[in-house]
């Protein structure tokens, strides 16, 4: 079991992708179908979602924000370079601790 996943999910009407990834910045496969098993049976003590706002964001919010510790639901538009994603990646630990994310 993990201590914390931070879970992104790009949802559409047909197709749903869940993402996950530990506090080290290694993704954990996950899949398209029942997304809502994935998120709860996705091992970890924290789980920290962010989805990108869409017409369908209030409806998944409201089903999966029991199921998180946290929920945040955010604008789409900003695209990110590689580099730009692996720095981030590289810095989750660091806000992990500095936020005290899953203690």
């Amino acid at each position: 079991m993990y201590k914390s996943l931070y879970l992104g999910l790009d949802a559409h009407t047909r197709v749903c992708v869940l993402a996950a990834m530990d506090s080290m910045g290694r993704v954990i496969s996950t899949s398209e179908s029942s997304l809502f098993r994935h998120v709860l049976e996705l091992p970890a003590k924290f789980k920290y979602l962010a989805l990108e706002e869409s017409s369908l964001a209030g409806w998944i919010a409201s089903a999966l924000r029991p199921h998180v510790t946290q929920l945040i639901v955010c604008e789409g538009t900003i695209r990110w370079s590689a580099e730009e994603i692996r720095m981030i990646v590289e810095m989750l630990p660091i806000f992990a601790d500095f936020f005290d994310w899953g203690n």
